[in-house]
């Protein structure tokens, strides 16, 4: 649904129209102008993909030296009853704070990929 509320398939088909006409059907070959722009997808997903899942892996460690913490502190607590709670409870929160901030994110990520698929194509 976030792909059609952005109006990205209407700029799939224009970057599909486009590429017939600069590449007919039958005479496209990949040459050597397509390592770079292909380079630059994978390199801009793994950046998105890594900006997405960071604060919940950064926040999985704090709640595991926090605990560490309180055991070292209190070595009478039993903190494994406690840390799987906490560890859901902070993710789900996280995962909402994320899904929150998803449709600004995918619309820049959608931008920079038709950018370069537009370049692949053109050029």
């Amino acid at each position: 649904m976030l792909f059609f509320s952005l109006g990205l398939h209407r700029a799939v088909i224009r970057a599909f129209a486009v590429s017939l006409q600069a590449h007919p059907a039958g005479t496209w070959t990949i040459g050597p102008g397509m390592v770079e722009p292909v380079l630059q997808l994978f390199q801009l997903m793994l950046a998105t993909g890594v900006r997405l899942a960071l604060p919940v892996m950064a926040a999985m460690v704090l709640i595991d030296i926090a605990l560490a913490l309180l055991s070292r502190v209190n070595s009478q607590l039993q903190l494994v009853f406690l840390a799987f709670p906490a560890k859901i409870l902070a993710s789900l929160l996280l995962i909402a704070w994320i899904l929150r901030i998803i449709p600004s994110i995918f619309g820049d990520l959608a931008q920079k990929v038709l950018d370069v698929v537009q370049q692949a194509v053109i050029g």
